[in-house]
């Protein structure tokens, strides 16, 4: 079963409007389960010298949740928050629906602005059920008497160092301040006096407020995170409990006791049913630098982006160029096309007009050679018999036989007798020889 204070994953950043002093935003514990209302805290960092009303701690914007990618569920607008140095308390109104909550927080203080992501695993309500272990009997080394206002606390399997010192955090320091404090004054319970290698069944000594003095508030923090670095970096694990019957480092950090106050182990029985482990999760450290390392993945994807959009904006560029060029260039040779055509028009012309005239020439001469030429009565009623004789007699001059032939056996049948006639007269003239100019 899951622990129920939660190590939130920090992604965020930091915007600062001036050189004041920087608050921050600790980690979130939460005391509530899955299906009640929430009820955290989250430690307040830096904030001393400023008065209550100076902070402002609200949920964030929906703007801020669609620039992370996130979804601003509706249960979210229930969540309140409460300045009570050195903590903010969050609670909701209404029961959380859904066991794992991802939010942001945006903190304001007249030095500048932050915004941080929490994300937290809630645990179902009721009690968690004990998680079987192997009976272990260890006799610890003789500690030397202590005065009557010290005090001791034995780390116990589930315990971090975190909340460790945020149980028993004297008013004025931070819990990075205190954290560091108790490993100076215990460095027999941590494996290379790091914060991330607490030994489980230690008892740690803690310290006075004058010792947790020794860093101011920001040292601490960044104390804490070069730790942090330097556990994640050399394979080390997240800030938890490091068992001393699995983990050598851990057994050779303790001082060892005499040979006669060693460890003993004793073996489960045969039925005993062997529950292992849950995997680790990923420390803080390793958490950022996956956290970075997207952040530079997305800025060489973007980067990459941009030259696809620049070149493909120059091919298009290119492309409309090149098509208005093509525009020109068909209105350049349509242009020369029409002023081929017109030139060639003028010679046909010419050539239709010389034959025309030759033709008029010709009809004029064979009307002079002729005594009998033919007189076209054209004014003739249309339809009348008289208007084919003409037409025929016209044909006759133009030397079109079949058709002279053809239109005078229209006039045989449908005209008068006279009419006829005279039809049936040049129509044995056709059929005589070649043509001779019709009389009228």
């Amino acid at each position: 079963m899951l622990n129920r204070w939660f190590i939130m994953i920090a992604l965020g950043w930091f915007t600062s409007t001036s050189l004041a002093s920087t608050v921050d935003l600790g980690d979130l514990h939460v005391a509530s389960g899955a299906g009640e209302r929430l009820d955290g805290r989250i430690a307040l960092i830096g904030a001393e010298g400023l008065r209550r009303r100076d902070i402002t701690v609200t949920l964030g914007s929906k703007e801020d949740f669609g620039n992370l990618g996130l979804e601003r569920f509706a249960y979210l607008d229930t969540l309140r928050f409460q300045v009570e140095p050195p903590h903010v308390r969050v609670s909701s109104s209404t029961p959380i629906p859904d066991a794992y909550l991802n939010f942001l927080v945006r903190l304001t203080w007249p030095g500048g602005t932050l915004l941080r992501e929490y994300a937290v695993l809630l645990d179902a309500p009721g009690p968690a059920p004990a998680k079987p272990q192997a009976p272990i009997s260890v006799e610890k080394p003789r500690q030397p008497a202590s005065a009557p206002s010290e005090r001791t606390v034995v780390v116990r399997p589930k315990d971090t160092l975190w909340s460790i010192a945020a149980a028993n955090l004297p008013d004025g320091i931070n819990v990075q301040q205190q954290m560091l404090a108790i490993v100076r004054e215990n460095p027999h319970a941590f494996v290379a006096e790091n914060i991330n290698g607490l030994v489980a069944g230690a008892t740690l000594r803690l310290p006075d407020s004058a010792a947790t003095d020794s860093l101011s508030p920001q040292e601490a923090i960044d104390e804490a995170g070069r730790q942090n670095d330097a556990w994640g970096g050399g394979g080390g694990g997240q800030l938890r409990i490091i068992d001393s019957a699995e983990d050598s480092l851990a057994t050779e950090a303790v001082t060892e006791p005499p040979a006669s106050a060693r460890e003993t182990v004793v073996e489960p029985a045969p039925d005993t049913i062997a529950v292992a482990a849950p995997p680790p999760e990923p420390p803080l450290a390793d958490l950022l630098q996956e956290a970075r390392r997207q952040v530079r993945e997305q800025a060489r994807q973007l980067q990459r982006r941009d030259g696809e959009i620049a070149r493909l904006s120059s091919e298009l560029a290119a492309l409309q160029a090149s098509r208005k060029q093509e525009r020109q260039d068909w209105m350049e040779a349509l242009g020369r096309w029409r002023i081929a055509a017109l030139a060639g028009l003028v010679p046909t012309a010419g050539l239709i007009a010389v034959g025309l005239v030759a033709l008029r020439r010709r009809q004029s001469a064979r009307r002079a050679d002729s005594s009998d030429a033919p007189d076209y009565d054209f004014g003739a009623p249309i339809g009348d018999g008289q208007v084919k004789l003409n037409l025929a007699k016209a044909y006759i001059d133009l030397d079109d036989r079949a058709s002279a032939r053809e239109v005078l056996e229209e006039v045989i049948a449908g005209g008068t007798d006279a009419q006829r006639s005279e039809a049936q007269a040049l129509l044995e003239r056709l059929a005589e020889g070649p043509s001779q100019p019709a009389e009228s």
